[in-house]
Formats: C-alpha cells, structure tokens, sequence
C-alpha cells in the first residue's frame, strides 16, 4: 500500500511537473497573447513564461504591448514575477498574493490632441454600471516591488518630451480584509522626473474607513523653463531659468460625522527664477524664495505659512506709449483664463503669515507714455512683516526701508490689520527729488525742475469704517528744500526758495479736513516775465489744450470739514519782474520780502491777519496789511497797502511805447484801499506822483493820441505834485468786471477829459473851476458880465499854480440871435448919437456915445431925430415933407433899414474875446505871452446842451 502510494507520488509530481514546468507555459503563452491583443486591440508578444507549480508562482518575461498601428512599444515589462498562496487563498477565502515584482516595466503615454491620448481607447466607458451592494473581493498582496521602470510621456501640442526614469517602487502589503484594514501600509516611490529626483514616502490605510494617508514628497531642482509651454498661451512670459524644490508632508483622514481632513505642511523653493516678457525684457529675477508652510488645512479654506524668505528679488514694471503696464497685462490675462466663480456659499478663507522677510530687493519703474520717460529704482529694500492674517481682528507689524533713485531714502514702521483695513505707520522720507516725477506734470505745468528735495516725516493712519469707506489721516511734517524751476520754453528762472517747510500738519481724508501749524518760506525767488511776443510767462506755465474749458463752479467746499493754517511766513522773498516786449527791455524786483499770514480758516466768522513788508527796487518801501478770509465760500477781502517813493524814471520803456515820451524823474506813491465783502469790491486807489518831468519823445507806433503831457501839466500843482484818488466799486462775481481794466479806463477818461474839459477835470483841486470854459454874454453885447470878475479869480489862481500852462481864448457869435442883438444895439445907437448931438450944441461934457442913456422921456423925441435923420425913403405928407409916424413905425422903419453882415458878428465875437483878455490882464498875474487869442467863430445855433452860442470859450494849453 506504501509503495502504491509512493508511486502515485512520485507519478503525480511528474505529471505536475511536466505539465506546470513545461507544458503550461507553452499553451499560457500564446493564449495569453491572443488574449490580450484581443482585449486592448494592441498587438502583445511574451518572451517566455516559467510556472514553479509547487510554489505556485509564475515568471514572465518579454512582455511588449504595441501601439495601435504597429509602430512602436506602447507598454512593456522585462520581467514579471507573482507568487500565490493557494491554500491560504482557500482557507481565507481571498485572493492571497505572496509576492509581486516587476522589473524595468515601461509605458509610452502620447497626448496627441488637448483631450486625446494613445491609451483614450483603453478607459471608454462601456455602460456596464458597476453593483455596489456585491460583496467586495477580498485580497492580500505582500511585498508589491518595482524596479528599473521608465515612463516617457509625449506631448505633440506642446512638443515636450517627458521621462521618468529609475522608477523604484515598493509597498509591503496591499489588502482590504478586516484584519488588515486598520494597519499602516508604507508605499515607497522614486523616480527622476525630467532628471529631476523625487521621493515619496508615507503610510497609509486604503480600506479603512478612515482613508487616513500620510504622505512625505521630496522633490528636488525641478527645472521650470522646461514646463513653461504649459502656461496658457494668453500669458506672454518666458523663463529663461528657475528651479523648483519642495518638500511636503501630505496627511489626509474621513470620518463619518465630520468633513474630511487634508492636512499640508513641508518647504516651497525657487532658486535662480528669472521671467522676461516676450520681448526678453526682464520682469523678475529671484535668486532664492523659500515658503516655509506650517500645518494648513486645504479643503478648510486654510492655510499658514510660518516664513517667506526673499533674497536680492529684482522687479521690473513698466509701462508702455499706450498706457498699458507690463504686469498689469499678465495679470489681466492671468484672471481671463480662470475658471468661473461658483455661487456656492463657501468658508471664508484663512491665510496666516507668521514671518515674511525680504533682503537687498529692487523695484525698477519706467514710464514711457509720457514726453520724457519716468525711471524709478527703488533698491536696497529689506521688508520684515510679521503675523499677517486675515481673521477678523488679527494684527500684524511690518519694517521697511529702502534707497530710492540712489539719493532718497524710504523708511516705516506700521502695525495693520486686513479685516478690517487699518494701518497705523510711522513714515519717514529723505532726499526725494520732484525733478524724478516731472514728465507727469510737464506738458501742463511747462517748467524744468532742475532742483529740489522732498522729506516728511509723521504718522500716517488707515482705516475702514462700517461702509466699507476708506480713511486716511496724515500727522508730522513735510519739506521741499533747495527747489528750483526754470521756464520750458525760454529756460528763464521761474520759482525757487531754499527751504518750503509744513510743520505740525494734521489732514485727512473722508471727512476732509486740514490743520496745518506753520507754513514756512524761505528765501523765495520768483520771476514774472512778459515775453518778446507779449505772453506772461505765468500764463504759459500752466498749458490750456483747446478742448479745454472752464469747469462749471462746483460745490465741493461743503465736502471739506475743516481748514486751520495757524501761520504761513515769509523770509527774505523777491519777485522779479521782466518786459521783453518793449525796447528797450524793462524790469524790477520786489526785495526783502518779510511777513505773515495769521489764523487762515475756513470758518466763515473769522479772518486771517496779514502783515507784509518789503522794498522795491531795494529803496522804496511797501506793505501789505489787513484782514482776509480766502477760504470762505464768498471771499473776504480788507486789506491797506502802501508803496513809497517809488522812481518813476525806470518806467521810461513804458511811457516811451504807449505815451511817446521817456520820463527824466518823477517818484511815485500809493495807497490802496481794498475791500471785498460778499462779492462786491470797494476800493480807494490814491496816487501822488512828485516831480514828474516827461524826457525825450519816442517814436512810437503804440503811442496813444491822447494829450497825456497836458493832462499832466494840468493836474500838476504850483509844487509840481499831482494827487489823483481813483475809486473803483463792482461786483466780483461779474465776468465782466476787472479792477485794472477800470483803473484803466479811469486814466484814460482823465486825459481824455483834459482835452475836451480841462477845467472840470480841475474842480477837485479848484472849486468853481468847472464853469470856467465859457463866459456868456448878452446877445448883441461885447460887455463882460460883471461876474465874471469874480470867477475869473480861480482861472488865475490856477494859471499862477501852473505855469507851465498857456490859455487859450476864442470869441463866438451867433448869427441870428446876435444879428438881432446887433441890431437893436444899432438901432439905440441912432437914438445915442442924437442925444451926443444935442449935448455938444449945448457945450456939455463929451461922453462915449455908448455910455449915453436913453432916459424913458426921451425915448420918443430921440427916436424922431434919428427917424429924420435916416436917409431912407419915407412917407410923405401932402406938402411933399417927411410924414411923422407913430414911434412903433418909425422904430420899425429904421430896424428894417440896418443891415448887418457876418463881418458885424465876427467883429462882436472878437471884441468879446477880446474883453475877457484884458480883465485877465488886468490883473498883472499873468504875462501876456501867456494867452492867445484864437480866431473867433460865428455859431448858426446853440449847443444840443444849451449852451449859448454868444461866448467866449477858455481852453488850457
């Protein structure tokens, strides 16, 4: 029986040997590569195949999956051993796998559009919907083992090559049975990705409930320029160079009664990184970035990072003609290639940062939209932030200092919070030049700032109210030293001063308010230049395009809360001023220039105090003083200012352009009362001109006509001074109006009126002296009314006063009522002559026969001689002698009889004229070289103003 039994042992061992060892693997193998070329539509070939049936194990060798069409290896395994435990597979009723290892195992993954691949056949989904209430298959796998494998991944879009090599593999066990599902398996992965080694080390429980998996990635100097084509193509960049190294420990853990849990913490570096835009011009290098990340809960919204480290970073910005910012554009582009925000309502998020340090930073700037480019290097920037977070109420701290432009310096300290906003920091500035920033201004402002330095130094406070709204408060100082400007297009000094100085400022914005202690000036040079083409310089400046047009007056004081400028002081100010439109060329300067100004508010019931004093031309002293409320809606203006012996020989270019004659001396005051209240302007202008003497004439087309070197030979007194007080009222808010424009006008109407009406130009200075331009006589008289004596008393008062002054004396007749009175002069003459006739029959004394009266009594016995004595046909009587008429009809014959012709009247005007001379000179106080008699003139009618055309008019000369 032993030896049976012996026997069919030894028969049953052959037999399975023979058929595991040798004819198995011949049949497995063919079959097997029918099989599996009929189910992935590949063609496979196995090398060779060994079956061990008394371990149970199999080894296959040569395995090579190709491609679809033939051409080339898709998948392969050079070797590939299983050992299985077949009783204990029976006995536990689940697949029990001692062993699994392959040996240099390789797949070649081709991405031949964006969506398809060379495997896309293999995973379609053949509708079969797996049952999820089936009992799972339970299965152990022990001692899971790769070694030697090779991925290479071809990209056709990107035309990218991707390897992984020396892939090693390892995992102790792999099951889903009850008894294993709450031990720890401990996957072991390397590989080089691109040359790049990667480590990957964790432990985890697939089948537990949990799906607790902790994970170790060590992955070293990646090479980022080699990735770049997969960045989408609207952002324009390129990496030239850049590593990449991280180091994560990854742990995730489910329960039933809670959301899952990802856990993240490790180091992200980058080293080298170096970006350019597609132009190749620089947008960032770094040489090294760390990201320390403390433990951060991804699918919580959270994360924390203990420490970013910046070293040496370089940042380039610019912006181009068009406006457009480099940055800006990736970014935009960055956020147009996003995916869609959901609507879901999702945690807030949570970012802590315990530590960011940066060290040795640059920030280059450059502008090239404007005229001239702006270039901005702020280098030498180290930044320490410390606990920046976004919960609500979190505190975080930052120190930063920097070097700008190689001369500026840039230092703060600031305690801040993101929500809500709020800063509080403490700045402090040095060395800023304007010039860094002028091409922004310089096309509007047309001036060269060819020096300055900026500096503040204070406490600058944000914050974020309730409504979201914003605001800002500044506290501390600000200076602009050692500015000067010259003007663009002349290149002439335009402002300067040594030191600008805003001491104690306080301002703010939302609400808008200004609380300023001092604003000081020192050393303030200013030029005011009317160019050769007759432009002010101060209204070049300031360049007006032609779509430009007056904005419409804005209510936006009642937006500012408050303005308080306790002081604003002025040390040693000069303005100069220069005309270069007349020949020759004229200038002056205001020097000295000491002063304040004191309490400016914006309060509507207070004013400021001024004080200003100063010298023009260094000799001749003025101030400025009074009260003044520029602020207010409506301005307020009380202010006195004085200018005192000012030499008026210096404005000889002027008065040789516009008068026609140089000035030999002259001194010159004023005083000038201003005031303007709720936009109505009252004002005293009192001039006193001493000495003025006109020099040589010029010839000048711009010369006005008017009789400007009589005028002021009439306004002069006997001491050669001239007082002139030339008010000026209006209302301010008029278009219209402007004070120098009446000024102005006032002047010209002076000497206009010196020509026409000199004599009511001097009624000021001389009462009565306005009816001196004509002297009214009796129709038909050459007697000077006996009044005018006594008037005549002014006229020579003012000649004596100014003898530089002639008169001039012309005689006026008019022809018909003169004529009439002529003739009843003519007519009394007769009856004169008469009566002189009768008085030298009776030997009386001779009297002028003008002198004679006719006494009523007399009237008709007179009148009857002269009718007789006429040599005029008259009536007769019926003895052929003269008929005696009644006195009306004899009076009436003779008037008919005397003619008188306009010789009669010109003699009349001429004696009249003739009369007020001789009163004059009778007087002895003016030489008679002194008045001229011109031609006398014969008037049809009178005047429209009434005037009597039987005259004699006066003009000064």
């Amino acid at each position: 029986m032993l030896k049976k039994i012996i026997i069919g042992t030894i028969v049953l061992f052959s037999l399975i040997s023979v058929l595991g060892f040798f004819i198995l693997p011949v049949v497995l193998k063919p079959t097997l590569m029918e099989k599996l070329s009929e189910n992935l539509h590949r063609k496979v070939s196995i090398e060779d195949i060994d079956i061990n049936p008394f371990i149970i194990s199999a080894k296959v060798k040569g395995l090579v999956i190709r491609d679809l069409q033939d051409r080339e290896t898709f998948a392969s395994i050079g070797e590939l051993y299983i050992n299985l435990q077949a009783v204990e597979s029976v006995l536990k009723r689940a697949l029990v796998v001692e062993e699994i290892s392959i040996d240099k195992p390789y797949v070649k993954i081709i991405r031949e559009t964006q969506q398809q691949y060379n495997f896309s056949d293999l995973i379609k989904n053949d509708g079969v919907k797996e049952d999820t209430k089936k009992e799972p298959f339970r299965f152990f796998i022990g001692n899971i083992q790769v070694a030697g494998g090779r991925i290479d991944v071809v990209d056709s879009p990107k035309n990218k090559l991707h390897t992984l090599t020396d892939i090693a593999f390892a995992l102790p066990f792999l099951s889903n049975m009850k008894t294993n599902a709450q031990v720890f398996i401990k996957p072991y992965f390397k590989a080089n990705i691109n040359g790049t080694p990667l480590v990957l080390e964790g432990r985890s429980k697939p089948f537990a409930g949990t799906l607790e998996t902790i994970f170790d990635i060590d992955l070293k100097g990646i090479d980022i320029p080699y990735y770049i084509e997969y960045l989408p193509k609207e952002i324009e960049i390129r990496i030239p160079s850049g590593t990449l190294d991280v180091q994560a420990n990854l742990s995730y853990i489910q329960s039933l009664d809670k959301a899952p849990v990802f856990k993240v913490s490790g180091m992200v570096g980058l080293s080298n990184l170096d970006i350019t835009d597609a132009k190749n011009l620089p947008l960032l290098r770094l040489p090294h970035l760390t990201i320390n990340i403390a433990e951060s809960r991804i699918m919580e919204r959270s994360i924390h990072l203990s420490r970013i480290s910046f070293t040496s970073p370089e940042v380039h910005v610019r912006r181009d003609k068009s406006g457009a910012i480099n940055l800006g554009s990736i970014i935009q582009k960055t956020e147009s290639v996003q995916e869609p925000e959901t609507t879901k309502e999702e945690q807030p998020f949570v970012l802590i940062i315990d530590q960011v340090e940066l060290k040795n930073g640059t920030f280059n700037f450059s502008d090239g939209s404007t005229s001239d480019p702006v270039n901005l290097v702020a280098d030498k920037i180290d930044i320490n932030a410390g606990n920046i977070a976004t919960p609500e109420g979190s505190r975080g701290t930052a120190e930063i200092t920097c070097r700008l432009n190689k001369k500026g310096s840039v230092s703060a300290k600031a305690a801040f919070g993101i929500a809500p906003l709020i800063c509080d920091a403490q700045i402090n500035l040095e060395g800023l030049e304007p010039g860094w920033v002028q091409p922004y201004f310089t096309d509007k402002i047309r001036i060269i700032v060819t020096g300055g330095r900026a500096s503040a130094k204070g406490e600058v406070a944000l914050k974020q109210d309730g409504k979201k709204e914003i605001q800002i408060s500044y506290k501390g100082n600000i200076s602009l030293s050692d500015f000067a400007s010259v003007d663009k297009e002349h290149k002439d000094d335009f402002v300067r001063w040594k030191a600008l100085n805003i001491n104690n400022l306080d301002a703010g914005f939302n609400p808008v308010y200004v609380d300023i202690k001092e604003i000081a000036l020192k050393d303030l040079f200013a030029s005011v230049i009317v160019n050769p083409d007759g432009k002010l310089n101060l209204s070049t400046v300031v360049k007006q395009d032609e779509g430009d047009r007056i904005p419409e007056k804005v209510e936006d004081k009642k937006s500012i809360e408050k303005i308080l400028i306790g002081r604003v002081s002025v040390n040693n100010g000069n303005i100069r001023f220069i005309d270069r439109s007349i020949n020759p060329h004229y200038s002056t300067e205001l020097a000295d220039i000491h002063g304040s100004i004191l309490g400016l508010t914006s309060k509507d019931a207070e004013t400021a105090k001024v004080e200003l004093s100063g010298l023009l031309e260094n000799t001749s002293p003025f101030v400025i003083k009074g009260r003044i409320n520029p602020l207010k809606d409506d301005l307020f203006v009380d202010l006195y200012t004085s200018f005192k012996d000012i030499d008026l020989s210096r404005a000889s270019p002027y008065m040789g352009k516009f008068v026609g004659y140089t000035i030999h001396k002259g001194k010159l005051t004023l005083d000038l009362k201003y005031l303007i209240d709720k936009n109505k302007l009252d004002s005293q202008n009192v001039v006193f001109i001493d000495q003025f003497t006109f020099g040589d004439s010029v010839d000048s087309p711009d010369a006005t006509s008017l009789p400007v070197k009589f005028a002021v030979s009439l306004l002069k007194d006997r001491h050669g001074k001239i007082n002139l007080n030339l008010p000026v009222a209006g209302r301010t808010d008029d278009p219209e109006f402007s004070v120098w424009k009446v000024i102005v006008k006032i002047l010209v109407n002076l000497v206009t009126k010196a020509a026409t009406a000199p004599f009511s130009l001097l009624a000021s200075l001389y009462p009565g002296a306005d009816q001196l331009g004509n002297v009214e006589f009796e129709y038909g008289m050459a007697d000077l009314p006996a009044q005018y004596e006594q008037k005549f008393q002014v006229l020579l008062q003012i000649m004596t006063d100014k003898p530089s002054l002639n008169l001039e004396i012309k005689g006026y007749g008019d022809r018909e009522k003169d004529r009439q009175g002529l003739v009843e002069y003519f007519f009394e003459k007769k009856m004169k002559a008469q009566k002189f006739m009768v008085m030298l029959k009776k030997g009386q004394p001779a009297v002028a026969v003008d002198e004679l009266t006719i006494e009523p009594g007399e009237y008709e016995a007179y009148l009857k001689e002269a009718y007789m004595a006429e040599a005029f046909t008259k009536p007769l009587n019926a003895q052929g002698q003269p008929l005696l008429l009644p006195a009306q009809e004899m009076k009436k014959l003779i008037v008919e009889h005397i003619k008188v012709s306009d010789s009669d009247l010109k003699m009349l005007a001429e004696q009249r004229a003739q009369q007020v001379k001789s009163c004059l000179l009778k007087s002895q106080q003016i030489k008679p070289e002194r008045i001229f008699l011109v031609e006398a003139e014969l008037i049809s009618q009178e005047k429209p103003e009434g005037m009597s055309a039987a005259r004699v008019g006066l003009n000064l000369k």
